[in-house]
């Protein structure tokens, strides 16, 4: 008799435990619906920024939106890539102590080679030189393996 009502004691523990592991899982399934399915947060600039690109307040705007130091710079707006990566070759070719660049999709080709020959160049004259290459996004590109660098995973 008494085994009985220690069985029955188990039993309702177990099925307490049971209970809440159900609530646990009902919980979390209903955070995961509201967070996945829920309102967006709205990521647009409510004002937007019209101060020019060279002026001290639109300097002062991209320090607050950004994580980047606050240096005395000159901004150009290139906008297009007939502008832009001969812009940026300059860039590369006139640097002198680091060179930090993050590529999500890094495609091989004459713009692509001449990009590596210049980064190439400026590490053999002593820039160190970082790359980050998304590999999802960059999966298909074989030449920057050849370049002559150093790979960190």
């Amino acid at each position: 008799m008494t085994d009985l009502a220690g069985n029955s004691k188990s039993h309702r523990a177990v099925q307490g435990l049971a209970a809440l592991g159900a609530g646990a899982v009902l919980l979390l399934g209903a955070r995961f619906l509201i967070e996945f399915f829920g309102s967006a947060v709205p990521y647009a600039m409510p004002d937007q920024n019209t101060a020019p690109l060279d002026s001290e307040e639109f300097m002062q705007f991209l320090s607050l939106v950004t994580d980047g130091t606050r240096r005395r710079a000159r901004i150009s707006r290139l906008k297009n890539g007939a502008e832009f990566f001969p812009a940026y070759l300059k860039a590369i070719r006139r640097a002198k102590d680091a060179i930090n660049l993050e590529f999500y999709e890094f495609l091989e080709g004459r713009i692509g080679d001449e990009i590596l020959a210049a980064l190439t160049e400026r590490a053999e004259a002593g820039v160190e030189v970082r790359i980050i290459v998304d590999a999802l996004g960059s999966f298909a590109t074989r030449k920057i393996g050849r370049a002559s660098c150093r790979e960190r995973v």
